[in-house]
C-alpha cells in the first residue's frame, strides 16, 4: 500500500527484546500457534497468553484491558473471514486473523508476532475501517492489460473487501494490488534483514499495457526491511488512453528504464521490483485510476487478460487475494 489508514483499539508491543533462536516453523505450525494464542485471549486462559509475553509488565495490564474492551465493544466472534501466517525478520513469525463479531458490523483484525519458543512480542486488535465508496464497481477495463511481471507471483493484497485488500479504504487505490513472490509459503530466505533476501527483489517489472509514460520518480532510497518511508517510492505512471492510467510503485532506485514522454508496449521491461516508499519489504504495488496525478483521482477495477490463477486458465478476470498468478504461457 502507498499509505495506510488504521484504527487501533489498543496496541501491545515489546519489539526491543532480542529474539532467541529456535526451530523453524512451517506455515501450518504458525497457524496452529496463532490459533492457540487467540483461543487463550478469548477464553478463561488469558493468563496463559500473558505468561508468554516477553514484557510481562505491559502484558498484564494492557492485555486484560484489551480483553475487557473486546468483550464490551465486539461481543463474541461469529465468523473467521480469513487468516494469514508467515515469517517476519529476525526469526519472528506472524499470525493475522480477520473476523466478524456479534456487536459490530465492521470486521476485526487480530495480529500477533511471536517466535518458536512461545515468546509473544506483539498482540494487537484493530477495528478495520470501511471501504471507500466507489462509483466504478462495475467498470470494465478498456485497455488490454496483462499482469505486470513474468513468472509466478502471489497476490498479497487484492479484491473488493477490506479483509483481503487494505487499499480498499482509499478512493484512488480502491482496486489496487500488491504482488510479491512466495516460496513454500514464505517471502524471503535467510533472516529477511536484507532486501536481497526477498524473492521478488530486483525481479523484472513490465508494462501492463501499451501507452505513454507521463511521470517517473527514480531516485528514492531503498528501505531496510521492517522499516518504511512514505509515499509511492520510485514509481511510474502510464497513460493508456480512455482516462486509464497505470501506477506501478515501490520500484528499486535507479532501475526504471523509461522516461517521461516515452511510448511503451505491453510486456516491455520498465524497471525492477524494489522496496521504496511506504513498504516494509520488497513488493510491487499496482493500480489503475482515472487521472494522471498520483494520490488524485478514483481507482478503477482491473481486468487482466489471459493469465493463470492457481493453475486455472483465466481469459479475462480480476485476481484475488491469496492466489498465485502468472501470465498464460509464461
Amino acid at each position: 500500500m502507498i499509505f495506510s489508514v488504521a484504527i487501533f483499539l489498543i496496541f501491545f508491543s515489546c519489539s526491543h527484546f532480542d529474539v532467541q533462536n529456535g526451530k523453524n516453523l512451517s506455515i501450518p505450525e504458525i497457524i496452529t500457534l496463532g490459533h492457540k494464542y487467540t483461543d487463550w485471549f478469548y477464553s478463561d486462559r488469558l493468563d496463559s497468553l500473558i505468561n508468554c509475553m516477553v514484557d510481562k509488565e505491559q502484558g498484564v495490564q494492557k492485555t486484560r484491558y484489551l480483553r475487557r474492551m473486546a468483550d464490551t465493544q465486539f461481543g463474541r466472534e461469529t465468523e473467521v473471514v480469513n487468516e494469514r501466517a508467515g515469517k517476519s525478520i529476525s526469526n519472528r513469525y506472524y499470525y493475522v486473523r480477520y473476523s466478524r463479531f456479534s456487536k459490530i458490523s465492521q470486521p476485526v483484525k487480530i495480529e500477533l508476532f511471536f517466535d518458536s519458543n512461545d515468546n509473544v512480542f506483539q498482540f494487537s486488535v484493530e477495528t478495520l475501517p470501511r471501504e471507500a465508496q466507489a462509483k466504478f464497481l462495475d467498470y470494465k477495463t478498456k485497455t488490454k492489460l496483462r499482469l505486470p511481471f513474468n513468472g509466478l507471483w502471489y497476490v498479497a493484497a487484492g479484491g473488493l473487501n477490506i479483509t483481503t485488500n487494505h487499499h480498499a479504504v482509499s478512493i484512488d487505490q480502491r482496486f489496487a494490488y500488491d504482488f510479491l513472490i512466495k516460496k513454500d509459503g514464505f517471502t524471503f530466505q535467510n533472516n529477511g534483514t536484507r532486501n536481497d533476501d526477498y524473492f521478488c527483489y530486483q525481479e523484472e517489472i513490465v508494462s501492463p499495457g501499451a501507452g505513454r509514460i507521463v511521470e517517473v520518480v527514480n531516485s528514492i532510497d531503498e528501505n531496510r526491511p521492517g522499516e518504511m518511508s512514505s509515499g509511492a517510492g520510485n514509481y511510474m505512471i502510464i497513460d493508456h488512453g480512455n482516462n486509464e492510467f497505470s501506477i506501478l510503485a515501490h520500484l528499486k532506485r535507479g532501475s526504471i528504464a523509461v522516461r517521461t514522454g516515452e511510448e511503451v508496449q505491453v510486456g516491455q521491461f520498465v524497471g525492477l521490483c524494489g522496496n521504496s516508499g511506504h513498504a516494509t519489504m520488497a513488493r510491487l504495488h499496482y493500480h489503475l485510476q482515472n487521472t494522471p496525478v498520483i494520490f488524485r483521482g478514483e481507482g478503477l477495477p482491473i481486468q487482466f487478460q489471459s493469465y493463470v490463477a492457481d493453475g486455472k486458465e483465466i481469459t479475462l478476470g480480476e485476481p484475488l487475494w491469496n492466489q498465485y498468478v502468472m501470465n498464460k504461457g509464461r
